[in-house]
């Protein structure tokens, strides 16, 4: 958040220095508020990083479920070339007379009948880990979104406690009181603000019990 240039430093400074008490409250006040400001914003900016590493890591997995995609393809279709073998087989054994090679292609009809099997065993399992995944993906995208929430909330009380602090300062050049009671209630809304954005983060779902499923080693 960008620093708000205070040209009545120098006179809360020197009033604060003669050890004026109006001008010694507000100061330990706006110092106060200041470190709470620095420490809201910092906390918002570590959300909104948090956000940008739950997306990088939805697009890392979700290219790793587009190749478990990929792959669960090229699993199906070579399981359908040796279905189709296998029919031509099977239609070989109807048409032959001859024993030897009704023999023959039946031998290669039960190789294709198991080959197909552990094809189709493997395709499956691609695709369950790219279901998985899949699942990861959104989970991460949900968290991201549900992070932008609390971070917009935190980062948006901050503009009202700079505000409050600016008017406290001024208050300090004006000695009008009533201006204080308005710095004070600028501050205080602003800090309420933020604070509500900590509790929307206290109710994000756990990531980790949402992201923590089995997924199938590649066959």
């Amino acid at each position: 958040m960008p620093e708000i240039e205070n040209p009545a430093d120098e006179l809360v400074n020197e009033r604060y220095e003669k050890g004026d008490k109006l001008t010694t409250r507000i100061a330990i006040t706006t110092v106060l508020l200041a470190i709470v400001a620095v420490i809201f914003s910092h906390i918002g900016e570590e959300l909104g990083g948090d956000g940008d590493d739950l997306r990088y890591e939805a697009q890392l997995t979700k290219n790793d479920a587009n190749k478990n995609r990929i792959e669960a393809a090229n699993r199906w279709a070579y399981f359908q070339a040796k279905s189709t073998k296998q029919s031509l087989a099977e239609n070989v054994i109807a048409l032959s007379a001859d024993e030897a090679v009704k023999a023959k292609y039946k031998e290669k009809v039960e190789r294709y009948e198991k080959e197909k099997t552990e094809i189709a065993d493997e395709a499956r399992i691609f695709e369950k880990k790219a279901t998985s995944l899949e699942e990861k993906v959104q989970a991460y995208d949900a968290q991201s979104e549900r992070l932008k929430g609390p971070e917009d909330q935190i980062k948006r009380g901050m503009p009202l406690v700079q505000i409050g602090i600016a008017l406290a300062s001024i208050t300090i050049l004006t000695r009008k009181k009533w201006m204080l009671s308005i710095a004070i209630i600028f501050s205080v809304i602003g800090l309420l603000i933020s604070i509500w954005g900590f509790y929307q983060m206290e109710q994000l779902p756990d990531l980790d019990a949402q992201t923590t499923q089995t997924v199938p080693a590649n066959p």
